[in-house]
């Protein structure tokens, strides 16, 4: 049990939790609960989570307003352990109060732990999408594939530029109208003609400008409602989006789980199992007699495999050697008769043709 934490009764901790009603001591009194029992954050956020869902919406709001003063203190109570507990229950907790009247609320809530840190932004913005989103029946189909997320953007810049040219043109006109040509006392000074023309084409100059000002109000106005017309849209698109990615995570969620359970299972049945017991001796000889006999056998078959005519290279080679000797036999014996017979014999082994030219010779 760590350091600050008591012995943890879940009855009677329940029991001090329903009694939560949204008023500051209150909020307070159980926050100091949770920090009291921060090494069984899991089992005090799982009483969190049961008494949402039973809950009515005021209890629901107070139960949000907890969790928030919880996560505000948890790094200063050295129990930001909350904060990963909190993340697994709060989307299946949020997504029970759309549709009610404390949705707004639980947005501000959101927003300010965005802004603080108090969670990471990707989490509360998709917090926010969930507890918002469009239910499916209102989501067209053909928004979703014809939507382009980059329209948002440059409709967002388009109308940043325009807003900046406008209250630039309003800063100037209201430093012209502040000045003193628009007091009764620059009317009163009007001495003669030429001092009344002068007058005439300033207020001119101010009323033309005022009414460029008007249409560029207007023309912002119509902009307005053009992008908060597109921010709908985007909202539409990526809460589509958000509920496609939701379901993908949960299926790898739930297969990892799978996995990591049937791991658990092979380690278990690996350490109850007995070793296999090593082959004998005698085993391994016979194993290693059989490989040199397979070994043999596969030299043999290499060299009786010759090509197509049954020849191989082993074939050819003794061919050659056995050729080689009958030609040296046959030179031996050639040398060792001599005289006319050895001519003779010469004589007859080339063509035909000469064998005629040499009768003719001896006749």
């Amino acid at each position: 049990m760590g350091k600050g934490s008591i012995k943890f009764d879940p009855k009677k901790f329940q029991q001090k939790l329903l009694t939560l009603v949204n008023d500051k001591d209150s909020i307070y009194g159980l926050t100091t609960a949770f920090f009291n029992h921060k090494d069984y954050a899991q089992q005090t956020v799982k009483i969190w989570i049961s008494a949402f869902e039973s809950g009515n919406i005021d209890f629901r709001l107070a139960l949000i307003y907890l969790a928030n003063e919880i996560l505000h203190n948890c790094k200063r109570k050295d129990a930001s352990v909350y904060k990963d507990e909190f993340k697994k229950v709060l989307p299946n907790a949020l997504s029970q109060l759309k549709g009610t009247n404390i949705v707004d609320k639980v947005v501000r809530v959101l927003e300010l732990w965005s802004d603080r840190k108090l969670l990471d932004s990707a989490v509360c913005s998709g917090l926010i999408a969930g507890i918002s989103a469009i239910e499916d029946a209102k989501i067209d189909p053909e928004l979703i594939k014809n939507f382009s997320p980059d329209s948002v953007i440059s409709a967002l810049k388009e109308f940043l530029i325009m807003e900046t040219d406008t209250a630039s043109k309003e800063r100037q006109l209201g430093c012209m109208i502040s000045s003193e040509i628009h007091s009764p006392a620059a009317v009163r000074q009007i001495k003669d003609r030429s001092h009344g023309e002068a007058y005439r084409q300033q207020l001119e100059e101010s009323c033309q400008r005022l009414e460029d000002l008007v249409r560029d109000l207007e023309r912002l106005e119509e902009r307005r409602e053009a992008l908060l017309s597109l921010l709908e849209k985007a909202h539409m698109f990526f809460a589509a989006q958000y509920s496609d990615v939701n379901v993908v995570v949960t299926a790898y969620k739930k297969y990892g789980e799978m996995v990591a359970f049937m791991r658990r299972r092979v380690e278990d049945r690996l350490v109850d199992s007995p070793e296999a017991p090593s082959p004998p001796a005698d085993t391994a000889d016979d194993f290693g007699a059989e490989v040199a006999v397979l070994s043999r056998r596969e030299d043999e078959m290499e060299i009786d495999s010759g090509d197509e005519n049954g020849q191989g290279a082993a074939v050819h080679h003794k061919q050659q050697q056995s050729s080689k000797r009958r030609h040296r036999k046959h030179r031996r014996h050639s040398g060792s008769s001599g005289g006319a017979g050895s001519v003779g014999h010469r004589d007859r082994a080339p063509v035909s043709g000469k064998s005629g030219n040499s009768r003719k010779r001896s006749s």
